[in-house]
């Protein structure tokens, strides 16, 4: 009896969110979910809304930009350049995108790229960013990470902090 306890409690934590957490950003009209264990917190940084971690190379940031009025589809291309310019050059290495598709999420449509990254130090990351029209004006931004071994075991944590985003009004 105690192993099918212990097989229930397990499962629920691996493959839901029964027993997640919340955090909500009333400013910047947005919610999410994520696993029990992970921290969040409010950043007060102009484009960087709230970290979302598990450790110091697993998480989710939000981040806000000007859209400058680009469709989304456009502006994730021009984002997509523009965010492999800046990680190269902070970095080094090599960084390609691996999957970019349509997506809806509570049936607001976005944009999410994944990317393969291998720094100049040699250490490997799996990026991902999720991109959501807010406006004509604002696009919100999840920027994610892990480990490229650490893949499997949390990018379906990613995704689901990511499939319980919404806007809150």
């Amino acid at each position: 009896m105690r192993k099918l306890i212990f097989g229930l409690i397990f499962m629920l934590g691996a493959y839901g969110f029964a027993l997640a957490a919340s955090f909500e950003d009333q400013e910047n009209s947005y919610k999410l979910e994520y696993p029990l264990g992970w921290n969040a917190s409010k950043m007060p940084e102009e484009i960087v809304k709230a970290n979302i971690f598990k450790d110091q190379v697993t998480g989710v940031q939000v981040r806000i930009y000007d859209s400058h009025n680009m469709p989304l589809d456009s502006y994730s291309k021009w984002f997509a350049g523009d965010f492999i310019k800046q990680m190269q050059g902070r970095w080094g290495g090599s960084i390609k995108i691996i999957e970019q598709k349509a997506i809806s999420i509570a049936g607001t449509q976005g944009i999410v790229i994944s990317y393969d990254f291998t720094r100049g130090d040699a250490k490997t990351r799996f990026l991902k960013t999720y991109l959501f029209s807010r406006s004509p004006a604002k696009v919100y931004i999840l920027q994610c990470g892990t480990t490229k071994d650490e893949r499997p075991i949390n990018e379906p944590l990613i995704n689901s902090i990511a499939d319980s985003f919404s806007f809150t009004r």
